[in-house]
């Protein structure tokens, strides 16, 4: 899961979606007339997200030889979270080229396993450590400090968005948070017409909940005034239990229901069934983030998943590990690093380019191994 209007909390479509005037006159020329079915603005967005991403280098070439022989020690937020070990999977493929040594310290995500990591890295003398996704940085100050203390770097990879300042760690390097809810939000006004009753489900103890659903929001603030949003909450640890329930109780309770948006794309494996049971395939549909391919598949088969934000894995680890090597290199990293990780929108029109069946990572393009390669120095 993981997983801004990306950096100061903007990517709330000044460009794309509503014009930016220089005065008051001009900005209030600017927005939809309250149930305005011109579309335009918000088509160009989508336009623009569901062609294949290109390679946009986060910061000047890395000096591969002044990294080499160094030490990446990993901290996931579980080692069965398969998002987590693709990631991991990638980074150490890029450590491999650049010669760091790269070590992922496997867990079940408890807190305490966390903590263990954490007293091996400083142990072993690693250069950074990753804290990675869920590996809540919140629950290990003391272990944070010590390793700041032996001087080993400390970066929070895929934990915040960019709009949310790091909590104990000098570096964050975000995943676009802001910005897949923004592009879920503006999904679904356009398919909707500006005319959504939407179901929002989210996980409150999740960092990246936040910036995911506030983007949301702020685009049908913009976009779809007139349309409604129910959210609930359900933990991590209940997704297996209740999201199902939830969801069919809402669509009891609001026939009108149009779409419901699992704002982490794993949730959908619940949310499919409940709107099956409940007669409304056709109906009621979804928009989703992650790009996980099980997830793809559904909307390649079906006509309930209709909008998916993805993202490459793969791509996000030779990214992290960028940053790691930007730090070893002693280049250092702003306080949030903007590591120019992209996104896809993947619906019906080009979600066969993720592979038949859909496949990780597939559907993003290649720029990114050329891009990062000729970064260091390598081509």
């Amino acid at each position: 899961m993981r997983l801004r209007a990306l950096v100061a909390g903007t990517f709330l479509m000044c460009s794309a979606l509503v014009a930016c005037g220089s005065s008051s006159e001009d900005v209030a020329d600017t927005g939809p007339a309250r149930g305005s079915t011109d579309v335009s603005a918000l088509q160009a967005v989508m336009d623009e997200y569901t062609a294949v991403p290109e390679f946009e280098p986060p910061g000047p070439a890395v000096d591969a030889s002044e990294v080499a022989g160094k030490t990446v020690f990993n901290i996931p937020d579980s080692s069965g979270n398969p998002f987590a070990a693709a990631v991991a999977e990638s980074e150490a493929k890029a450590a491999e080229l650049l010669g760091i040594e790269f070590i992922n310290c496997e867990n079940q995500g408890q807190v305490s396993q966390w903590v263990a990591c954490y007293n091996q890295a400083v142990q072993r003398k690693v250069d950074v450590i990753n804290d990675f996704g869920g590996a809540d940085p919140r629950q290990l100050g003391p272990q944070i400090e010590a390793a700041q203390k032996a001087g080993i770097e400390v970066v929070g990879h895929n934990v915040y968005g960019f709009s949310q300042k790091p909590v104990g760690l000098k570096y964050s390097v975000p995943t676009p948070y802001e910005k897949a809810g923004e592009l879920m939000g503006t999904w679904v006004a356009l398919d909707t017409e500006r005319d959504a009753n939407v179901l929002v489900i989210r996980s409150n103890e999740v960092l990246a909940t936040e910036p995911i659903v506030e983007n949301f929001k702020a685009v049908f603030d913009e976009e779809c005034p007139d349309c409604k949003i129910t959210e609930v909450n359900v933990p991590v640890k209940d997704w297996g239990t209740k999201i199902q329930s939830e969801v069919q109780s809402a669509i009891v309770r609001d026939p009108e229901l149009d779409y419901v948006i699992p704002i982490y794309d794993s949730m959908t494996q619940f949310v499919v069934p409940a709107i099956t049971a409940a007669g409304k395939i056709g109906d009621v549909h979804v928009a989703t983030f992650n790009g996980t391919p099980f997830v793809l598949k559904y909307m390649q088969e079906g006509d309930i998943v209709r909008m998916v934000v993805g993202e490459s894995l793969d791509w996000i680890g030779y990214a992290f590990m960028d940053s790691d090597a930007r730090l070893l290199a002693g280049m250092g990293l702003d306080e949030v690093f903007d590591a120019k990780i992209p996104l896809r929108v993947f619906t019906k029109d080009n979600v066969d380019e993720a592979g038949s069946p859909p496949a990780v990572s597939t559907g993003y393009g290649d720029s990114y191994i050329e891009g990062y390669t000729t970064l260091w120095g390598l081509e």
